[in-house]
């Protein structure tokens, strides 16, 4: 029988990480499947003894699946390629599952002409820098798809968007795409009662994971000050974020959502914070919100772990009309209701339609599962004969 591995950070404080288990509990059901740790302190500072026990692990296996995001292997784009590109040229690792896969930029000239028409000469320097950084980590994220072409390792993405940016690389690139999906029988054990949080019967809506600029929460939390509804935030700060720990940004993402909550002279009270959660909280906590707003501002997102949560555990959920969930629908039964993230207005008014008109377990995934999920990955380890 062959003996696989996932390569991933397998941290606790990690979305990436939840998932790469569950890919392991998965595949543990046919074959014989072991997690092989990325360190959190490899994220910090290669250690040379660190990266050859990860080596000398992967020597075990038939064959491993590495879940690629740059900043967990490595503090720079620059180290954090060495290292992946040395894990790939390894021979053992037959598929990559990107979470991401950055778009190729344009120009300065192009980049510095558009903003000065939008902004002039505002930003002017922030915007050269930017560009500067996304085209050294596009750079990364092409040198390593090169070099796993060249070995002929099956990538596994999440949107269509992300297979076309890797096609556009290499053009025979062998690329499957299938959505984040989790067990089928995933459920909490905690017993949580969402009316003991609040003294009233409104509906609650709720918003989860990692609190970040492009999450957008803090528009959630101002529609849901003016509209009355109990608010649920399960998340807070992510650990790799420059003010984790600390008190010292003024403009940090859940800084401005307390904010937004707590100070001014009419405090906002229906809302329960959830701060770094266990998996079985996070859970209970959708189990019982009402609704599940995916509020994220448009930045090239892959796929969400969040949506796909909420949508196998039959919730009514809202969506920002973004690329995410026009990648999304392609995989699901209906198109859900969207709202604009330039109106609070559009988004109250799309909560109060899924809260009036949509049925619980009305938007579905369609002909995609967890086991199909799994399905893929045992392909993409066991045989060159890979479905595109």
């Amino acid at each position: 029988m062959l003996k696989l591995g996932v390569v991933s950070s397998f941290d606790i404080m990690c979305g990436n990480a939840t998932y790469a288990r569950a890919i392991v509990d998965g595949i543990s059901k046919f074959y014989d499947v072991v997690p092989i740790e990325i360190p959190v302190s490899l994220q910090k500072k290669h250690n040379s003894k660190t990266i050859k026990k990860v080596f000398d692990k992967l020597e075990l296996l038939d064959a491993a699946n590495l879940q690629l995001e740059l900043s967990l292997f490595g503090p720079t784009p620059k180290s954090a390629t060495v290292l992946i590109k040395k894990l790939i040229s390894s021979n053992k690792i037959k598929s990559i599952t990107m979470h991401r896969v950055e778009e190729e930029m344009p120009s300065i000239i192009k980049t510095l002409y558009q903003s000065y028409k939008i902004n002039g000469f505002k930003n002017l320097f922030n915007n050269i820098l930017m560009s500067y950084v996304q085209k050294k980590i596009y750079k990364s994220y092409k040198k390593i798809i090169t070099t796993a072409y060249e070995k002929n390792v099956v990538f596994i993405v999440h949107t269509k968007r992300e297979k076309m940016r890797i096609i556009r690389i290499h053009s025979k690139a062998r690329v499957v795409v299938h959505p984040i999906l989790w067990p089928e029988d995933i459920k909490t054990k905690k017993n949580i009662k969402l009316d003991d949080r609040f003294n009233n019967n409104n509906k609650v809506i709720g918003v989860f994971g990692f609190i970040s600029h492009y999450k957008n929460f803090l528009q959630v939390v101002r529609v849901a000050k003016n509209e009355n509804y109990n608010l649920v935030m399960a998340g807070s700060t992510h650990p790799t974020n420059q003010s984790y720990g600390k008190l010292n940004d003024k403009n940090n993402a859940a800084l401005l959502v307390s904010n937004e909550l707590y100070n001014g002279d009419n405090r906002y009270k229906s809302y329960y914070i959830c701060t770094a959660p266990d998996d079985d909280i996070f859970l209970a906590l959708i189990e019982n919100v009402d609704l599940v707003v995916i509020p994220y501002l448009e930045t090239g997102q892959s796929g969400s772990g969040i949506a796909s949560l909420a949508i196998q555990y039959g919730k009514k959920v809202i969506f920002s009309d973004t690329a995410l969930v026009a990648e999304l629908s392609c995989f699901l039964n209906k198109k859900p209701l969207l709202f604009d993230v330039n109106s609070d207005a559009s988004m109250a008014s799309a909560i109060k339609d899924a809260l009036q008109f949509q049925n619980e377990h009305e938007i579905k995934f369609e002909g995609y599962s967890f086991s199909t999920n799994i399905k893929t990955y045992i392909n993409s380890l066991s045989t060159n004969e890979v479905a595109i």
